[in-house]
């Protein structure tokens, strides 16, 4: 009788252990999906600031070739000019030898100031090229931006994913999405029902369709991804 009593007792503490044993694992689950948030928070914050950087140097370099091609159209106008004195004072050479020698002294201080110019405008079509060569690395650099999204939309499905338990409905497993995309704060929902307005038909909410389809789809979460692709299609 006993050992009755003994084996009683095993089978009612059973049930109490695995609870606990899934609640464990619930613990390490919520603990690496929490982990997987701050990298995913870091990423984006990683994106927005190196696109910032990138916009900053863009817009320096344009200005640069801006002042660049100021610089030789003042030179070249300005050659235009000496050259047109110099065919002038050619046409005055006959005056007197006073005259003759003034002119010749102008003449040479024009050459010299043509010869300064020239070095300018080859300085300045020297700096063209630098400033063009420039700009190639930075489209190379703004195309691997436009990469980005791409990598964001990767990451939000690995993310996403560990949501994942084959033991877990369906719908259990869409709302620990929907908090965890929510937690992320990447998805404006205000946002991405007006720049895709074939949501609002199909009766499911923004953060839903984002991750059932939208996702999937390619489609971007909120403005600043969207800006880092100028070929988005909505």
């Amino acid at each position: 009788m006993k050992k009755a009593k003994k084996d009683a007792l095993k089978d009612a503490a059973s049930p109490a252990q695995h609870a606990a044993e899934a609640l464990a694992a619930l613990q390490e689950e919520a603990a690496a999906t929490a982990q997987a948030l701050l990298s995913a928070q870091a990423l984006v914050q990683d994106c927005e600031r190196e696109l910032e950087n990138q916009h900053a140097a863009h817009r320096a370099v344009t200005d640069q070739l801006a002042q660049q091609r100021q610089t030789t159209q003042t030179a070249t106008e300005t050659s235009n000019q000496l050259l047109a004195a110099l065919e002038e004072l050619t046409e005055q050479h006959a005056e007197t030898t006073e005259e003759n020698k003034r002119l010749r002294s102008e003449l040479t201080a024009r050459f010299n100031e043509l010869t300064v110019f020239t070095d300018m405008l080859k300085r300045a079509e020297a700096d063209k090229a630098a400033l063009a060569d420039q700009v190639k690395a930075l489209q190379t650099t703004i195309h691997g931006i436009n990469t980005l999204p791409g990598q964001i939309q990767q990451m939000l499905s690995v993310l996403l994913d560990q949501t994942r338990r084959p033991y877990l409905p369906q719908r259990t497993i869409l709302n620990r999405q929907l908090t965890l995309l929510r937690a992320t704060a990447i998805l404006d929902e205000d946002w991405y029902l007006e720049y895709y307005p074939d949501v609002v038909g199909t009766g499911l909410t923004a953060a839903a369709h984002f991750i059932m389809f939208g996702n999937a789809e390619g489609r971007v979460p909120n403005a600043r991804i969207a800006a880092l692709s100028p070929a988005t299609d909505t």
